[in-house]
């Protein structure tokens, strides 16, 4: 097995009905598709009970968190690659997906990365990532690239599965970070697409949500990268918002 694509979903069966229709049924024999739902009550079971046909492996049950959910949909991948496409965020064009599977089937590259296009609720557009984030989009990845923030959404990365280690429980909102940067660590060899892989879905996170968020944010990368260069990183990142506030206006 090629690629394992894996949702987690809780609660959300529009979210859930986008991202499974956004992955087109072709080079099937390359790749798995593993749900992990945390023992949803909106319907999404039901919907999921009747989509099992297409799906590889599919588990409800409660769980700790999101990121308790991805390490079990992490356990269950058999393909060389992961990805994590959750329920609501959606594969951006069909065309993409041939892309991605060429770049694989070349076997020479660990972690191949893209654009993320910004969707609402609605599916409908907000702005690329690559516009819409004071940092600058890297052409060529590394741990570096991470210094001022995630700039790669980690819906448009694609993974070797040896370079992968399990989401620590330690963080409720922010592992994705603190296990992209465990990743990059490794020195995985990256390549870029050049285009948009992923759409990711906007959710209304309360303020409460976003500075418990943005305090977890800080301390990863201050065990990643130290005080003295996290303080620098983030004065940075604030001037560039700023400038960025002043440009759009």
């Amino acid at each position: 097995m090629l690629l394992s694509i894996v949702t987690i979903n809780y609660n959300n069966l529009p979210g859930l009905k986008r991202t499974l229709e956004s992955i087109p049924q072709v080079l099937t024999d390359k790749w798995e598709w593993i749900v992990i739902d945390g023992a949803s009550i909106d319907g999404s079971l039901e919907f999921l009970k009747e989509y099992t046909g297409k799906l590889d492996c599919f588990i409800s049950e409660p769980d700790k968190g999101l990121y308790d959910a991805m390490n079990k949909g992490l356990s269950q991948s058999k393909g060389e690659f992961v990805w994590f496409l959750n329920s609501g965020d959606i594969l951006y064009e069909e065309s993409t997906f041939k892309i991605i599977f060429d770049i694989l089937i070349q076997g020479d590259f660990d972690f191949i990365y893209g654009d993320a296009q910004y969707i609402n609720t609605e599916n409908v557009p907000i702005g690329l990532m690559s516009k819409m984030k004071p940092q600058k989009f890297p052409q060529r990845l590394s741990l570096k690239s991470f210094r001022y923030g995630m700039s790669v959404c980690h819906q448009s990365m694609i993974v070797r599965k040896d370079f992968c280690s399990p989401y620590s429980l330690d963080y409720r909102y922010a592992s994705d970070i603190d296990w992209s940067l465990n990743v990059l660590k490794k020195n995985p060899k990256t390549y870029n697409i050049n285009g948009v892989i992923a759409g990711f879905e906007e959710g209304g996170t309360s303020t409460q949500s976003m500075r418990l968020a943005m305090r977890e944010r800080f301390n990863i990368f201050v065990n990643h990268f130290g005080w003295i260069k996290t303080l620098w990183y983030h004065l940075w990142i604030v001037i560039r918002r700023i400038g960025l506030k002043f440009k759009s206006n």
